[in-house]
């Protein structure tokens, strides 16, 4: 981590193909410019839910856009992550009525579904996790080899 400004952002927008590079290059294995379909996972710093859908809803919605022919999950893995992200007394609810806190959990569940196997949290999302929710993050990345 490094002071702000400096460019972390960025790095990782251009990573994700999100921001056009303007010199240099990246290249991710097999020498390809873009990652295989559905194994990066971003975790952004802005809210990427729908507020009407429930939390289910928006794990499923966010596993079609990133499917890839490794993606196997299921509904009950989808619910697996929600437990993962201490969530899953809130699968059923809309992710508007979600706090905070729950929000930015389940943005970090988005980014795990969909045959993930590179997460990328923003500095800024990582920042605003309370100790025990890094702590839980970092133990879910080693068990699942993310």
């Amino acid at each position: 981590m490094t002071y702000c400004r400096a460019g972390k952002s960025t790095l990782l927008s251009a990573v994700a193909g999100i921001l056009d590079l303007t010199s240099g290059t990246v290249t991710f294995p097999g020498g390809t410019r873009q990652p295989a379909r559905g194994t990066l996972g971003i975790v952004p710093q802005k809210n990427v839910l729908f507020p009407d859908l429930t939390c289910i809803q928006t794990l499923e919605v966010w596993q079609a856009i990133k499917w890839s022919n490794k993606s196997r999950q299921n509904r009950q893995d989808l619910h697996a992550a929600l437990r993962d992200c201490d969530l899953a007394e809130k699968a059923d609810e809309c992710a508007g009525t979600l706090s905070g806190g729950q929000k930015r959990k389940l943005q970090l569940a988005i980014g795990l579904v969909g045959g993930s196997t590179s997460l990328f949290p923003y500095i800024s999302f990582l920042r605003h996790l309370i100790l025990i929710s890094r702590i839980q993050l970092f133990w879910w990345m080693n068990v699942h080899q993310v």
